[in-house]
């Protein structure tokens, strides 16, 4: 491949690359050089598998429209499964998130491994207990 300073721009093939972009999707990794007037219309896969699942997601805990990521499941499922919030329960559920986070860093150098996804779990479990009472509160 030719240095990145003189690399044609992959999408036109007529302008000099001025990026480098490296997605990894599934673990397959893809790298392209585009020019500036490519750069805007080069969603990596990743993005535009994320945007087309957002487009048709509802809300985990009301079933409103998703607008954002529970950013902590995946982590504890183990997998890639997204799961969506709507703008209202995501500004209940992100604090309550980043302070249960916040107190379990203070102690995350003294567990375990196992005990710090133990914590982790207990702590998602006690959110979602709050948020399913906080859906009803917040729809009656």
């Amino acid at each position: 491949m030719e240095p990145f300073g003189q690399a044609l721009c992959a999408n036109c093939g007529k302008e000099t690359a001025k990026a480098h972009l490296t997605s990894i999707h599934h673990g397959i990794k893809e790298s392209r050089f585009l020019c500036e007037s490519c750069l805007p219309l080069a969603d990596p896969p990743v993005l535009q598998d994320f945007l087309a699942k957002l487009q048709k997601s509802i809300c985990r805990f009301c079933g409103g429209k998703g607008m954002t990521t529970d950013p902590i499941h995946g982590m504890l499922v183990g997998n890639e499964e997204m799961r969506f919030l709507c703008l209202s329960c995501s500004r209940e559920y992100l604090p309550l998130l980043g302070e249960r986070l916040g107190a379990f860093n203070a102690e995350i150098g003294e567990l375990s491994q196992a005990d710090q996804m133990n914590k982790l779990r207990a702590a998602a479990n006690d959110i979602e207990a709050h948020m399913k009472k906080w859906v009803i509160q917040r729809d009656n």
